[in-house]
């Protein structure tokens, strides 16, 4: 499909969408983190990291440490998952593959600070 065609979802025209990048794939919105710079921060989505301890936000530093996911500490197999996720590379790089694939600015949820 093209650019500014239109997409009509009630056609027989079988249209299949493939995924090309989720930054952060591996965190879930509201899971909890310690980065290497020893702050706990909360995870709304790849752009919004929320301060634990109510200072201003920012992004974190890698390797992250799933601390929490759904308010209950994360099982083995996902705390595992987070580590070797980030175990290379940085928050700026994600970002910056993220802009590659989609030439676009994210945008911000737009929550204050505590």
């Amino acid at each position: 499909m093209d650019q500014g065609e239109e997409f009509d979802p009630d056609d027989d025209i079988p249209v299949a969408f493939e995924l090309v990048l989720r930054p952060y794939a591996f965190l879930a919105a509201g899971d909890e983190v310690a980065d290497a710079a020893g702050r706990a921060r909360q995870f709304d989505d790849p752009w919004d990291w929320w301060p634990l301890d109510g200072d201003e936000p920012g992004m974190p530093v890698w390797p992250l440490a799933l601390l929490t996911r759904s308010g209950i500490p994360g099982t083995h197999a996902d705390t595992a998952a987070v580590t070797e996720a980030t175990g290379k590379g940085s928050h700026e790089r994600e970002f910056g593959r993220w802009q590659t694939l989609t030439d676009a600015e994210p945008t911000r949820a737009g929550r204050q600070a505590n």
